[in-house]
């Protein structure tokens, strides 16, 4: 049987005398966990979020969902998704270099690869896949240079590059026509 919490009850949880990190392993929805919105974070820094990121958490776990739907029907197989970063505390912002406004901070982004797809060529397919389904399901890509792929739930719908530039239609495109085939 599959435990689901919701925002309020893990952030209970998370506050109860006896919190232990283990305690995180329960979903925020059907194929992601709570451990995942808090991949490498600390005990304290789990404790120390406030009540907004774990509402934010939730949200973005509805716009994981949305892609992991898209890409299994592109991929023709269950997409596996492997978060590698989500929530993250300012300080662990700065220790992975990232932007000072990165929605990292709010637990509005993640960092996943695909299982079969973690070579640089298959983050930038699955990328190539995801630039046409940025618009119809609001959300923002970011292009990696194949490490991995990242979507974010800002209010501005794009796809971006590691250097903050926001790609054209017409860059867009080439992306696609380049990355876009079967690794």
């Amino acid at each position: 049987m599959t435990v689901f919490l919701s925002p309020e009850q893990m952030y209970k949880v998370v506050h109860s005398p006896g919190f232990t990190l283990d305690k995180l392993n329960v979903h925020i929805s059907q194929n992601f966990t709570w451990a995942e919105v808090f991949h490498f974070r600390t005990l304290y820094e789990v404790q120390q979020a406030d009540f907004k990121i774990f509402q934010n958490a939730f949200s973005q776990s509805g716009l994981l969902e949305r892609v992991r739907t898209y890409l299994t029907q592109k991929l023709g197989r269950p997409a596996v998704m492997i978060v590698t970063s989500w929530y993250r505390s300012l300080a662990a912002n700065l220790a992975a270099h990232g932007s000072g406004h990165s929605a990292h901070l709010e637990a509005l982004a993640t960092d996943f690869v695909v299982q079969g797809f973690e070579s640089e060529d298959g983050n930038r397919y699955i990328q190539a896949l995801l630039i046409p389904f940025v618009f119809p399901a609001s959300f923002c890509l970011e292009l990696t240079g194949g490490k991995w792929t990242h979507v974010d739930s800002r209010v501005f719908r794009f796809v971006f590059d590691m250097n903050g530039h926001v790609l054209t239609g017409e860059e867009q495109k080439a992306f696609m026509q380049k990355w876009g085939r079967h690794v």
